[in-house]
């Protein structure tokens, strides 16, 4: 199991798919750098029933729902914190355990268990001469 921080979107993150991201709330200027200072990866999950600006969601209800392990794969921080990221989807995960860290401004942690990345197979080249 990984501790990440959480990222709750208005959309579906998959394994594999690239987003494009302007973070400039606190507590994702904060994602941002704690994601950095580790492996780089965060949790990206569809914040389904919440509520208001910013998003906010029980904690508790999160616990059995699947998110995407998201990777920043290039980032610029602004002259003021703000942070433009590239991320890639890296893997399905369960978070297991759901919490609001305190004094981090409503930065979601989650405790996640991450299913191994599935490996891309390869294409079969077609043979232009059989017969069928």
């Amino acid at each position: 199991q990984v501790v990440l921080p959480v990222f709750l979107s208005g959309a579906v993150q998959l394994p594999g798919g690239g987003c494009s991201m302007h973070l400039f709330e606190p507590r994702y200027r904060l994602l941002a750098q704690r994601a950095l200072d580790g492996s780089g990866d965060f949790a990206m999950v569809w914040a389904r029933g919440g509520s208001g600006f910013p998003v906010t969601v029980d904690p508790a209800s999160l616990a059995g729902v699947s998110a995407c392990v998201a990777h920043i794969e290039r980032y610029r921080e602004t002259h003021d914190g703000r942070w433009n990221l590239i991320c890639k989807g890296l893997s399905v995960a369960k978070i297991t355990e759901c919490w609001v860290e305190d004094g981090t401004g409503e930065l979601y942690m989650a405790r996640l268990e991450v299913e191994p990345a599935r490996k891309e197979e390869p294409e079969e080249e077609e043979d232009d001469d059989a017969e069928g």
